[in-house]
């Protein structure tokens, strides 16, 4: 009777392709990354819109801040708090 299957051959290892899928996915992860970032890139700018909010007479005046690590500015007003890193507020200016 014949045998389909010789003991002496090994079987085939998946791994090659796992790890051509891995490498394939890892490609098409920072290529998706990539399109994202150029997609936010320069020349982009967040808009504010002030808008009068149900049974209100006068709309709102949005404040926001920026914050480089030392110095945080409140905006639209100016207002700056300078930060030194062993102390607390170390200033305050108003414009």
């Amino acid at each position: 009777m014949a045998r389909l299957i010789d003991d002496s051959e090994e079987e085939r290892s998946l791994f090659p392709m796992f790890n051509i899928l891995a490498c394939t996915l890892g490609v098409m992860v920072f290529i998706l990354a990539t399109v994202v970032t150029v997609s936010l890139g320069a020349d982009k700018a967040v808009e504010i819109v002030v808008r009068v909010a149900p049974g209100e007479d006068e709309p709102r005046i949005p404040i926001w801040i920026e914050w480089d690590g030392t110095e945080l500015t409140l905006l639209p007003t100016g207002e700056q708090a300078t930060f030194a890193p062993k102390d607390h507020v170390v200033a305050i200016e108003g414009t």
